[in-house]
């Protein structure tokens, strides 16, 4: 829950210039283990059986499927032209037909999640080049360079819209890694006991978890989520459930608990959805540990 608006920088975006220490630190916590090496190329993990992580070189990629189109950017309102690279073309013609969804990971510490469904329906994918510049030359007025990879969609969707209340988590600068698979092999904690037959309550909570809460938060050091925040699912259970009033509020409204608080606040969820993240969050004491 680490982002301002859907017209604005991630909070704290000086936090690119992480240090190489804390960047092993970041991706050491994957689940293959294995370091993203420097450099502009993509490291792919490949969560499906029998497989192997690749790292793709800017050269690869643009031998790919490449397109060039006019790309919306959503943090200054405006359209460039870019040369992209599907994400369902990646995931077919360079890691192969089984991979279904995706998660990209920021050298700050960011985590998005793309799903089938988010694939279909928005067709997002991976800007190569802004106007025929790459990292170091896709930078905007006031902001960090988006390089070396950014993710993101046409579509201009607003906070609480449909299946995906936050789609501004499915535009991720700052990209050096990302795990492909299943939803099974990629999200597997989120969908297996305890968090396996799930009310329809508890279900949403889930559902937001990963397309939004998880962008900043680990559920634990071993499953996927992000590092902006110190707080894992751990503490946010024990809030989640001693303090309620104290949790929804601060979701709503992290300023007026504590001013300077880096997270955003999110007044376009309704109390059931607050709620049902509460109830999700309950599961974590009965998670593996």
């Amino acid at each position: 829950m680490g982002i301002k608006t859907q017209f604005g920088w991630r909070v704290l975006w000086g936090a690119l210039g992480i240090t190489a220490a804390v960047a092993a630190t970041v991706w050491g916590s994957a689940k293959s283990g294995e370091e993203v090496p420097p450099g502009d190329d993509l490291w792919v993990e490949v969560l499906l059986p029998g497989a192997s992580s690749i790292s793709l070189t800017r050269a690869e990629l643009l031998r790919g499927a490449v397109e060039r189109k006019s790309v919306y950017f959503s943090y200054t309102d405006e359209h460039r032209i870019c040369l992209v690279l599907p994400l369902e073309a990646l995931m077919k013609e360079m890691v192969g037909g089984e991979a279904t969804m995706l998660t990209s990971y920021s050298s700050d510490g960011y985590v998005s999640v793309f799903t089938p469904d988010f694939i279909r329906d928005y067709q997002p994918f991976i800007v190569l080049e802004i106007e025929g510049m790459g990292p170091g030359g896709m930078a905007f007025e006031g902001g960090p360079d988006l390089g070396p990879f950014f993710i993101t969609y046409n579509q201009l969707l607003e906070p609480g819209y449909g299946p995906f209340p936050d789609p501004v988590n499915k535009r991720p600068y700052g990209v050096t890694k990302i795990s492909v698979g299943t939803e099974e092999s990629v999200l597997g904690p989120f969908f297996s006991s305890p968090a396996s037959g799930l009310s329809a309550s508890d279900a949403r909570g889930r559902h937001l978890w990963v397309h939004n809460c998880m962008s900043c938060h680990q559920w634990t050091p071993a499953d996927p989520g992000g590092h902006m925040s110190n707080r894992d699912a751990q503490v946010l259970s024990v809030h989640a459930r001693l303090s309620p009033d104290y949790f929804r509020r601060f979701v709503v409204d992290p300023q007026e608990i504590w001013p300077g608080a880096r997270m955003s606040g999110h007044p376009h969820y309704e109390e059931a959805d607050i709620d049902a993240i509460r109830s999700f969050l309950q599961l974590y004491g009965e998670s593996p540990r």
